[in-house]
């Protein structure tokens, strides 16, 4: 997928809908400086179609590869970013942030269930698409 479009995410705690905006690729964030090359920040929207309230941080774990595969998992409670909300109810969407620390690369692949019980969905860009 690019960015913008919206991804079924199965997992066996439900179907979610994924929605990667956008990205901004920075070498700081206010004071806060990568152990990398950059920050690549995800802009994104969780949908709840499952009819449980589920923790956002258990379904929006994800990884980053580069053109060299290499991988960088995402982190969260940064207070530079704008975190989810901890819990998503049925039918509720939310929206946050997403960051990784990583190496620069001439493109990205953000996945959602890589080495996970669930079916990997994939968005794929260019840096030039980033803002």
């Amino acid at each position: 997928m690019t960015l913008g479009e919206t991804g079924l995410y199965d997992t066996p705690v439900g179907k979610f809908d994924i929605t990667v905006h956008s990205v901004k690729i920075s070498e700081s964030e206010g004071e806060h400086f990568p152990i990398s090359d950059v920050f690549l920040i995800f802009d994104i929207s969780l949908k709840n179609n499952h009819n449980e309230e589920v923790n956002s941080i258990d379904i929006l774990r994800s990884v980053l590869f580069n053109e060299n595969e290499t991988s960088s998992g995402n982190q969260f409670h940064l207070d530079f970013i704008e975190e989810f909300p901890i819990t998503v109810s049925p039918g509720e969407t939310v929206t946050g942030q997403l960051i990784f620390d990583h190496f620069e690369s001439s493109y990205y692949e953000l996945v959602f269930g890589h080495a996970l019980p669930a079916e990997d969905i994939i968005w794929r860009f260019n840096i030039d698409e980033a803002e």
